[in-house]
């Protein structure tokens, strides 16, 4: 298990049943100081009261050296929802760089846990999108991406629609690798979130 962040729901009501929201962090946040993963988006945001979120978020942090790995997330899944009252029909993924490929492995291993996830230049591969097919994505990545290829999420796009008739990609024709900061200050990703309850 991952040791995580977590956030509860704005006007949080001790028995009520809320979403929850997964973010997963880029490469230079790993190792073992929260106070790095705070200074991000989505983190920083609620940290600071810039955005306030009717679901309880969590944000785990990945150890150096490492990747994120898939039964590590499923377990520190579990935890949560032992920990506090999920309504696991509304169970959403999103991360930006490392985090957005994570998210994009993690949905890949475990496709019935997730109502909708949004990776963000998270890259990936066109072989994943059988995987996929049922759940609802909106990807972002910015063209001048130098870091992780745009071409590689569009590929990935591309290939998921086929499948997939739930599929929006944000394409910032300006953006660099750092589109995250825009990304999660749009309230517009958590009114999306919150429209997918999985079936």
């Amino acid at each position: 298990m991952y040791p995580y962040l977590t956030y509860k729901p704005d006007n949080f009501i001790e028995n009520n049943k809320y979403p929850l929201l997964i973010f997963l962090h880029g490469t230079p946040q790993r190792g073992d100081n929260f106070d790095k993963l705070r200074n991000v988006p989505l983190p920083e945001y609620l940290e600071t009261g810039r955005i306030s979120l009717p679901m309880f978020t969590i944000a785990p942090l990945c150890p150096d050296g490492h990747s994120w790995e898939t039964e590590t997330l499923w377990a520190t899944f579990q935890d949560v929802i032992k920990k506090y009252n999920i309504d696991e029909k509304r169970v959403y993924l999103t991360g930006f760089s490392m985090g957005g490929f994570g998210a994009l492995k993690f949905a890949k291993d475990y496709p019935d846990i997730f109502a909708a996830v949004a990776p963000v230049c998270s890259g990936g591969t066109a072989l994943f999108a059988e995987y996929l097919k049922n759940i609802p994505f909106w990807f972002f990545h910015g063209k001048r991406d130098l870091i992780i290829e745009y071409t590689k999420t569009e590929e990935l796009v591309d290939e998921l629609k086929k499948y997939n008739p739930e599929v929006k990609f944000t394409i910032y024709a300006y953006g660099d690798h750092k589109i995250w900061n825009e990304t999660y200050a749009n309230e517009r990703l958590y009114k999306w979130f919150l429209e997918h309850e999985k079936k």
